[in-house]
């Protein structure tokens, strides 16, 4: 049973997150990814962190706090805090930082299908990211983001509102095959193929 300092998951009441041992605890209950979260403290990381999988869709309020220590190697699938985040996900009021080490895909011939990035792997459907700021390092071979490394991969996931308020990338993308394909300080998706705006006042 999954335990945290305070809270009931809810939009009201959301779990209070002190640590990273109470962070990593998504990764063992698939019904706290629709759940929501406040951070009651800044939060270091264990290393090597664990990409939280399966697809997070509840909200993430970092209260003004900062997530540090993020550091993971991976040679497939999506890396960042979270794997995916999925339809109706909101992030808000988060620092989040690498170590001066990073994230990184280890397999330097090919991308494996993945896609790397500080915050998410990879984003999909409706997502609100507001007042989140990133920094640190990232590097991969192609497929790599500083805050998210994919926008989907159907067409309904460009047509679907990424809303941006108050944003800030400052992390180090480092393509290791040269070719500088589907890298992008942001996220690796053309602009075109995006919806940009602030977000609901």
């Amino acid at each position: 049973m999954s335990t945290f300092t305070a809270g009931i998951g809810s939009h009201a009441d959301p779990y209070l997150i002190t640590s990273s041992a109470e962070l990593a605890q998504l990764h063992n209950d698939a019904t706290l990814l629709k759940k929501h979260f406040r951070l009651g403290n800044d939060i270091a990381l264990s290393k090597p962190w664990v990409p939280i999988d399966g697809g997070f869709s509840g909200t993430l309020n970092g209260a003004g706090y900062a997530i540090s220590e993020l550091e993971f190697d991976i040679t497939s699938g999506f890396g960042g805090l979270f794997t995916e985040l999925f339809s109706g996900c909101g992030v808000t009021g988060l620092r989040i930082s690498t170590t001066a080490t990073g994230i990184k895909n280890s397999n330097p011939t090919s991308s494996s299908a993945m896609y790397i990035a500080v915050l998410a792997g990879r984003a999909r459907g409706i997502i609100t990211l507001q007042s989140v700021v990133a920094t640190g390092r990232v590097e991969s071979y192609e497929r790599v983001g500083g805050l998210i490394g994919s926008r989907g991969e159907i067409a309904d996931d460009h047509t679907m509102p990424l809303f941006l308020d108050q944003v800030a990338c400052f992390v180090q993308v480092v393509d290791t095959s040269g070719a500088g394909l589907r890298i992008g300080a942001l996220l690796p998706t053309p602009i075109a193929a995006l919806s940009l705006c602030p977000g609901p006042q």
